[in-house]
């Protein structure tokens, strides 16, 4: 069974990578406008060239229980299946021009060469544009990246069918998936995507062993009425678990939403009501990265990791054991050698729960 397309009997193309589900003639492009009908097949019409490429602290993904303190190699392309009007990176994301912040292809072992070339590297990470629409590309380059030892994540919003997902899964150590907003009817009309959907993968991805972390970004008078976000922390807490990482972005006006960034005092009454149902809640696109970006032990309160500028990471774990009580802290946590030196590979993928 082909994962990413049927071919119509009128010649007409559907692709199946996500629930859009978009019937496109040849040469017509879906409503992520790069995945393209092409000879009775649908193809990535950019192949694998890229709009960014660089290495950044793992943290601004944001994943904050993985590999904490170590850097990875961010690769995006543009497009995007999902259309948000305040998207924070839509020159990437919505610009789909065929030259425009596309660079020459970047072969995935050539991306993967790049990645073992800095020995603070924990891996690659897909991210900027929507990565699951560069599924070819994504698919191939962490294949490669994980034989030679190195991790690979996806910041993703998570919209895709389960048979896809479920390949990037076997290929993918740690997701960060963006929840956009609390309500399905609003959700759908803001994004273009429905709600269940994105729950859907978080639910799935949750039942295996990959490294998990959500995001949602408060955006005042959009979606940050207080009790339907509490609705989603419960939410959270009865599916994925209380262990989960929730990062609570602050909304900066950028693309087609021109108001004023979402007001401290909203993002610290959201963060006030996670923390009631969630162990680990973390404020983004603020300030005061140094209190609010800290890791604390569940059960003593003990200060586990401590971030500042995202950049200065001090952990203080007993492997990924608070040294005072002995709680396990949830996460995925770097030995002192670099991942892929010498050759040397990490353990293999744990086996999926299904």
């Amino acid at each position: 069974m082909n994962l990413l397309y049927k071919t119509k009997p009128d010649g007409r193309v559907q692709c199946t990578l996500c629930p859009h589900h978009c019937v496109v003639a040849e040469g017509e492009v879906g409503l992520c406008q790069v995945r393209q009908a092409h000879k009775g097949a649908m193809r990535h019409r950019f192949g694998s060239r890229v709009s960014a490429l660089r290495f950044d602290p793992v943290e601004k993904k944001p994943l904050y229980h993985f590999h904490p303190g170590w850097q990875i190699l961010s690769i995006g392309g543009v497009g995007c299946n999902f259309h948000c009007p305040w998207c924070q990176n839509h020159t990437l994301s919505m610009d789909t021009d065929d030259t425009f912040g596309l660079k020459q292809p970047d072969l995935p072992r050539e991306v993967v060469s790049k990645a073992l070339n800095n020995n603070r590297n924990a891996g690659i990470a897909f991210t900027y544009n929507e990565p699951v629409i560069n599924f070819e590309f994504v698919v191939e380059t962490a294949t490669l990246a994980q034989a030679r030892g190195l991790s690979t994540a996806m910041v993703t919003n998570g919209y895709i069918n389960q048979a896809p997902l479920m390949k990037l899964i076997e290929v993918t150590n740690a997701f960060n998936v963006d929840i956009k907003h609390t309500d399905e009817p609003e959700h759908q009309r803001l994004t273009g995507g429905k709600l269940s959907e994105v729950k859907r993968s978080v639910k799935t991805i949750a039942k295996t062993s990959r490294h998990l972390e959500l995001t949602f970004l408060a955006i005042t008078g959009i979606n940050t009425s207080v009790e339907l976000f509490e609705e989603l922390c419960k939410w959270i807490a009865d599916n994925e678990g209380s262990h989960i990482p929730l990062h609570i972005s602050r909304y900066h006006p950028a693309w087609q939403f021109k108001a004023p960034p979402t007001p401290m005092s909203v993002i610290d009454e959201l963060t006030e009501v996670a923390n009631k149902h969630l162990m680990h809640v973390y404020k983004g696109n603020v300030h005061d990265d140094d209190e609010t970006s800290t890791t604390r032990c569940p059960r003593c309160n003990q200060i586990l990791i401590q971030r500042q500028h995202l950049e200065e990471v001090t952990t203080h774990l007993n492997q990924n054991r608070c040294p005072c009580c002995g709680w396990e802290l949830y996460g995925v946590f770097q030995k002192e050698e670099a991942p892929g030196n010498n050759n040397q590979s990490r353990e293999p993928l744990a086996p999926l729960h299904r």
